[in-house]
């Protein structure tokens, strides 16, 4: 009689708890409502030194993402007295386009900007939090749930800092630390829905900070420190050398190989076969795509940025990278 192989069963055991484990990890984002709505949530400091292996852990991880072929490429690149540091192949490209739609023509130019818009990255901050009323998916509602991760985009991050330090021009007094277990604040987030014509898109400029409240009791806030979740981790950057092997993808320079398979083998001779047509660069392909760019963007003005690196938008983003794929890439960007 043959003995197991418990080496081979736990390498499946292991398998199918990370398979398990992305699926799982969904749940600890803070999750927008579907429509108009409100969450309540109370940042939490940041980790203390030491733990996750690090000297000194933030209060807030930020990063910027490329979408290109369907994920989520972090820029590499960081920002150092006004300009970007270090090798993006897709940041150059971007850089480049933009300066030549400036020498295009009018339709040209417009063409060439929506090309851009569509890999241009996307600002994100993530905080640890813990939300104060969730309903689950079986409709109980539960209270201090977390810590949970809280991911947005600009316009939210500027509201919290906002808060935080006060703004002079605006007269709004700085609330201080909004963190603390007993004199903090919770933060509304308020989601509104905007049209614009046929199109629509959310807004989160209401969001605003609550009166002080305390954060919960000693034991609750010593269980949620403990269980913090490690921010730097979210930002997974990839090799130079992957990230430029996405753009050539994205522009029909390579054929992405796990995507390059005939089926028509494998079917009658008789059968509607579809097969893949030869890919163009997005630089023709464009010319028929103008009408195509994301929803959010048309309500929206491009704005250069004062530096020489590529430009950015107004675009807050909040809802671009907020959906179940993204999330699900968390752990394993890009992959």
């Amino acid at each position: 009689m043959s003995a197991l192989d418990l080496n081979q069963l736990k390498e499946e055991q292991q398998r199918i708890k990370d398979q398990d484990g992305r699926g799982n990890f969904l749940a600890n984002f803070v999750r927008m409502p579907e429509g108009k709505g409100s969450v309540v949530v109370r940042l939490l400091p940041p980790a203390p030194g030491g733990m996750f292996e690090n000297d000194k852990n933030p209060f807030y991880q930020w990063t910027r993402i490329h979408r290109v072929n369907n994920k989520s490429l972090h820029d590499p690149r960081t920002r150092v007295n006004g300009r970007w540091v270090g090798n993006n192949p897709i940041g150059d490209y971007l850089k480049w386009l933009w300066k030549e739609s400036e020498k295009a023509t009018p339709e040209e130019c417009d063409r060439m900007r929506a090309l851009y818009r569509e890999i241009k990255p996307i600002e994100r901050y993530y905080y640890n939090c813990i939300v104060r009323r969730e309903e689950g998916d079986d409709g109980v509602v539960n209270e201090n749930v977390g810590p949970k991760i809280l991911s947005v985009g600009v316009t939210l991050h500027q509201l919290i800092l906002r808060g935080i330090c006060g703004d002079e021009q605006m007269g709004e007094p700085a609330l201080g630390d909004v963190t603390d277990p007993k004199v903090g604040r919770d933060f509304k987030i308020f989601k509104n829905i905007v049209k614009s014509g046929q199109d629509s898109f959310p807004k989160y400029d209401s969001s605003r900070f609550l009166d002080k409240t305390p954060l919960g009791t000693p034991e609750e806030v010593e269980t949620w420190m403990n269980n913090l979740h490690d921010l730097s981790s979210l930002r997974v950057v990839k090799s130079v050398e992957e990230i430029d092997h996405e753009l050539k993808i994205h522009l029909g320079v390579k054929t992405d190989a796990e995507a390059d398979f005939d089926p028509s083998e494998y079917q009658k001779s008789n059968e509607v076969v579809v097969t893949n047509e030869p890919q163009v660069s997005k630089t023709e392909e464009i010319q028929s795509s103008e009408d195509e760019t994301a929803k959010d963007e048309t309500a929206k003005d491009e704005t250069a940025e004062q530096a020489t690196d590529s430009p950015s938008d107004s675009s807050d983003g909040e809802e671009v990278l907020a959906d179940d794929e993204f999330l699900s890439e968390l752990k394993s960007m890009g992959v």
